[in-house]
């Protein structure tokens, strides 16, 4: 087995699940977003680039391999601080394995891997430049990590508002929206916008899953 798989396959049951919803979302965004990613990605036809920003979102939090689940639970203000540090680098430890095993992991080309070291590596920068790990802002921010962000964030907050408080799809919708030009493109959330509607059908639908297997 490749060794980036093998990495993959060793995360938490959690991060795997979340990895995999954000993998479908920046896919359905991905199809509004189309035109630019195009336009970046130089070679890449609609169907490659698709594959390739849903590579990048299942590996995006592959760095998260290299520290202990405990790291997330701190009691203490040095545990919290080693946290945080820790949850900083895992951006670039997934990028070095993107690197060294990319490859052999998906046999594609230098354009397909640029797709998913892009969204590996700046996932968690920000519009504004308030981001990880090397403070990226506006258009210097690789498109398809943009939209791997966005896709992140949308998935922790369905987690947090709707699954756990109650909250409606548009509750969740409207904070994202309320992000642009702060950890958001102008664009990016125009994207997200004309894929709202698919984007609720796919949360709900989990929703309803997760019902039905609590019952």
């Amino acid at each position: 087995m490749n060794a980036l798989l093998e990495l993959y396959n060793e995360l938490a049951g959690s991060v795997k699940q979340h990895s995999q919803r954000v993998a479908a979302c920046a896919v359905i965004m991905a199809k509004y977003a189309m035109a630019d990613l195009q336009a970046e990605y130089d070679g890449l036809n609609a169907k490659e680039l698709t594959e390739a920003v849903r590579a990048g979102c299942l590996y995006h939090d592959v760095g998260k391999f290299f520290f202990s689940p405990m790291v997330l639970i701190s009691s203490t203000a040095a545990e919290e601080k080693n946290r945080i540090a820790m949850l900083r680098s895992h951006t670039k430890d997934g990028y070095e394995q993107i690197k060294k095993h990319g490859k052999a992991c998906f046999g594609k080309d230098k354009q397909f891997m640029q797709v998913v070291a892009d969204i590996v590596i700046s996932h968690h920068e920000q519009y504004n430049g308030e981001g990880e790990p090397y403070g990226l802002s506006g258009e210097d921010i690789p498109s398809a990590a943009h939209i791997c962000a966005l896709a992140s964030k949308l998935d922790s907050l369905f987690d947090t508002f709707v699954i756990k408080c109650g909250d409606k799809f548009e509750f969740v919708a409207k904070l994202i929206e309320s992000q642009s030009k702060r950890c958001y493109s102008p664009k990016l959330i125009e994207w997200f916008v004309s894929a709202e509607k698919e984007l609720a059908v796919f949360y709900l639908t989990q929703y309803e899953n997760m019902r039905c297997l609590r019952a």
